[in-house]
């Protein structure tokens, strides 16, 4: 991998060399950005290209702040390793995990960390809401299964396609995230998201695309229970 460290917009002539190697990533100064919070993530949604941020001492804590609230609200998929850890870290935090710094980011002290939390408790809740309900999904994708539990009929439904704030998807390809995360024992918040379960809303891509990948071992471990017996008692998967 190619590391260019620029700032945003990036220069045209700095977008070109992506297209001329592929293996090519921006590393954005957020303290000298032009752009940033919002305005920053939507152009990043855009335009498509692999890049990261970096952040500097210098960018205050209200401004990380309000970066990272823009990145959970965000309605736009903006793939960004850093904020994807970060946001991973608050999440461990909520749902009480001992690795709540597995990743190892320093983007927050533990003050901030918490601060941050209690503003903004009910968006980061909703991101909760929709990565515990994954495991609704996850009986969703085996029709046999699905035949004997109708998760469509017995979970309550969020019709909602402004719920959540859709970079909530980037966490589900995170290597060990899905792992650390349900091992909380925090109990689940359930529900049938209709429309982020059933609509292409990710890019024009399904959740099916991008919750059966190889960093999710719930699908060949349900797989490999649905192989030895059916029905299965919702029980063994939910943990009730």
């Amino acid at each position: 991998m190619r590391y260019i460290e620029t700032e945003a917009p990036i220069p045209i002539d700095q977008i070109k060399e992506y297209f001329k190697d592929k293996e090519t990533l921006f590393l954005i100064d957020y303290e000298k950005s032009k752009i940033k919070n919002k305005v920053l993530l939507i152009y990043l949604a855009n335009l498509d290209i692999p890049c990261d941020l970096k952040i500097s001492e210098n960018v205050t804590k209200e401004e990380k702040f309000q970066l990272l609230k823009d990145y959970f609200e965000n309605k736009s998929v903006s793939d960004i390793p850093l904020l994807n850890v970060v946001a991973s870290e608050v999440l461990f935090r909520m749902k009480e995990l001992p690795n709540q710094n597995f990743f190892g980011t320093n983007f927050f002290s533990n003050e901030e960390f918490n601060e941050f939390t209690s503003l903004h408790n009910e968006t980061i809740i909703k991101w909760i809401h929709f990565i515990d309900s994954t495991m609704v999904f996850l009986i969703k994708i085996f029709e046999d299964l699905n035949d004997e539990i109708k998760v469509e009929q017995n979970f309550p439904v969020v019709d909602d396609p402004q719920y959540v704030g859709l970079n909530v998807i980037n966490l589900l390809n995170l290597p060990g995230f899905l792992e650390i995360y349900f091992s909380s024992p925090k109990p689940l918040l359930l529900s049938y998201f209709k429309q982020q379960f059933e609509l292409s809303m990710f890019k024009g891509k399904s959740l099916h695309q991008l919750y059966t990948t190889d960093n999710n071992m719930f699908v060949p471990l349900l797989q490999g229970l649905i192989s030895k017996e059916l029905p299965i008692n919702s029980s063994e998967i939910f943990g009730e």
